[in-house]
């Protein structure tokens, strides 16, 4: 992989976003303005230009009552005449090198459409992540409840962004986001004619929700806060925006899978899981074509893994994609608020 100015690396793959997605020119701007850099970007060049590249973004993620580090995958393409030469591949497998070497647990992605599922199956990712979404019809109507205040479309204030990571932490496997991620996210919600609607009583925020205007469909894509205010904030919502229908997104219920994952360090995975789950009690091998560090035999027992060499003689190795959907689907990821 070539190196390239940084200026010429971002305009070069300005374009290749350009062709291939077809975002706004305000979005666009945002993204590369804002999340663009040349440290996490991986790109193949053929013929001194960038043919296929990926950004490799950073973020915290809760897991097993602690914080790990993990990559997530946005804006993997290759430029038309450069398909089906395995290049995008090669940019994946670069990316899960690189998070390895940097401490990174997981590599993780959200697929931009159905058909991709298969692709990145067999780039060893496995489905994790899983929510619901119904239409949800409101009434309309409101109780008189005067000691909540409703705001349709808030600033962005520095309590808004408190709340909203106060309350993705809460949630025990979930992508978490700096305070710039925040206020990206509500500029792209803006350019979506969406936001973050809210409900407030005398001591602060109690409820908010992230909301997006689709196809001309009411889209609400999580709803942050006290469970009970959940129906009162959408009948506010339905009302400011003169509609009874809107479909709404629940990742406690798993009916539809959303995420994907790869476990790029399989030692310190396995390792925090035994260590939250003292009473598991099992072996299994492990084989990984890409990240050789983590073939091997593991046995977990009283909270500890031991990692010893490839031993199948008790059991059947699995796959790195194997043993990523059977320790991770378990913990169903959660990942909103993503900016792809």
């Amino acid at each position: 992989m070539e190196k390239s100015g940084r200026n010429d690396l971002s305009i070069q793959c300005r374009q290749l976003w350009e062709t291939v997605f077809g975002d706004s020119e305000e979005f666009v701007d945002l993204y590369f303005n804002r999340r663009f850099t040349p440290e996490n970007t991986i790109c193949v060049f053929e013929g001194g230009r960038v043919a296929s590249a990926m950004q490799s973004l950073q973020y915290d993620m809760t897991f097993c009552q602690a914080a790990i580090r993990v990559g997530y995958v946005s804006g993997l393409a290759t430029l038309p005449g450069f398909r089906n030469r395995g290049l995008a591949a090669k940019v994946l497998r670069e990316s899960h090198r690189r998070l390895y070497d940097r401490g990174a647990l997981l590599s993780l992605l959200i697929p931009a459409e159905n058909s991709l599922f298969d692709y990145y199956r067999r780039m060893n990712y496995a489905v994790c992540s899983y929510f619901s979404e119904e239409q949800v019809m409101c009434s309309g109507h409101l109780n008189a409840d005067k000691s909540k205040t409703y705001m349709p479309a808030p600033c962005l204030t520095q309590n808004l962004i408190e709340f909203v990571q106060r309350q993705m932490q809460k949630r025990p496997c979930c992508i978490q986001h700096a305070k710039n991620d925040i206020e990206d996210i509500f500029r792209v919600m803006e350019l979506g004619h969406g936001g973050f609607p809210l409900i407030l009583d005398k001591d602060g925020i109690v409820a908010v929700a992230v909301t997006e205007l689709v196809d001309g469909v009411l889209r609400v894509n999580d709803i942050l806060g006290i469970e009970k205010y959940r129906n009162c904030l959408l009948n506010h919502i339905a009302m400011a925006e003169k509609t009874t229908a809107m479909l709404v997104r629940d990742y406690e219920k798993q009916s539809k899978p959303y995420g994907m994952a790869r476990i790029i360090n399989a030692k310190k995975i396995i390792e925090m899981i035994a260590k939250a789950n003292p009473d598991m009690d099992f072996t299994l091998s492990v084989v990984d074509d890409e990240i050789v560090e983590n073939n091997g035999t593991y046995s977990i027992k009283n909270g500890f893994c031991q990692h010893a060499a490839l031993n199948t003689a008790y059991c059947q190795a699995l796959s790195i994609s194997e043993l990523t959907e059977k320790l991770l689907s378990r913990f169903n990821p959660v990942m909103s608020l993503m900016l792809d």
